[in-house]
C-alpha cells in the first residue's frame, strides 16, 4: 500500500473567546495513491478562510467534511453552513448552505447531489466524470452534468445587478470526448421564477480544443 501519513490538525484564532476550535480534525494520506486523501474527518466552526489565505472571500463557515472507503468505492460529504454570505463584489460568498455527496469508483467520479441555498434561491446538481480511455487523444474525458437552479437573485451574487427571481437549468456533456477535437454540448433554459420560458434558451457546441 505504500506509505501512509496520519494528519491531525486544529486551529483556534488567537482572538478568540470561542472555546471551540474554528478547525478540527484528522486525515489519513496515501501520498502516492492513485486517491491520496484516503479518510478524513474535519468539523468547522464560524471558519473565515480569508485568515488562512488572505485573496480568499470573507466566510464563518460551520459543518463537516467528510471522506473514507465504502467497499470498493471512495465516498466523500460535505455539508457546510455559512453564517457570513455576501455577494461576490463585496469580498463574500453568496452561499448559505451547500450539501454535497461525491463518489469515486474506480476511473468514474460521481457527483451524486449538490444541494445549495445561493443568492437567496436554491441549486441542485449532479453529474459523472469517466477518466480518458488508453490511447485517447484528449485528457477532457467523458462527463455530463445537470444543475437546476430555483429563485436565484442576481442582486445576492453581485450587488450592482437588477434584483429579481429566477429559475433556470443547465445540461452540459463532452461530445466526441476520445477525439483529438472534443466538444462541449451545453443547453441553457432561465427565465422569471413562475414563468414560463420563452425563448431564453441557448445551445452550442463548444470549441473544440485539442487537450494533450
Amino acid at each position: 500500500e505504500g506509505a501512509v501519513l496520519d494528519l491531525t490538525a486544529q486551529i483556534t484564532p488567537a482572538t478568540s473567546n470561542d472555546a471551540t476550535p474554528t478547525l478540527a480534525g484528522t486525515a489519513r494520506v496515501r501520498p502516492w495513491a492513485a486517491q491520496p486523501v484516503a479518510e478524513a474527518d474535519l468539523r468547522l466552526h464560524r471558519l473565515n478562510v480569508a485568515l488562512l489565505w488572505p485573496k480568499a472571500p470573507q466566510t464563518a463557515l460551520t459543518g463537516t467534511v467528510r471522506a473514507q472507503p465504502a467497499g470498493r468505492d471512495w465516498r466523500a460529504q460535505l455539508q457546510l453552513q455559512n453564517e457570513s454570505s455576501g455577494t461576490i463584489d463585496r469580498g463574500r460568498v453568496p452561499v448559505r448552505a451547500l450539501d454535497l455527496a461525491l463518489v469515486q469508483s474506480g476511473d468514474r467520479w460521481t457527483l451524486e447531489r449538490l444541494d445549495a441555498q445561493v443568492a437567496g434561491g436554491r441549486l441542485q446538481g449532479q453529474g459523472r466524470r469517466d477518466a480518458p480511455a488508453g490511447g485517447s487523444a484528449s485528457s477532457l474525458g467523458d462527463w455530463q452534468g445537470d444543475v437546476a437552479l430555483t429563485g436565484i437573485d442576481p442582486a445576492q451574487l453581485w450587488s450592482r445587478l437588477a434584483p429579481a427571481a429566477l429559475d433556470g437549468r443547465l445540461q452540459a456533456k463532452a461530445v466526441n470526448p476520445q477525439s483529438a477535437r472534443p466538444a462541449i454540448d451545453i443547453d441553457a433554459r432561465i427565465a422569471p421564477a413562475g414563468r414560463q420560458p420563452r425563448a431564453a434558451w441557448g445551445r452550442c457546441a463548444g470549441p473544440r480544443w485539442g487537450w494533450a
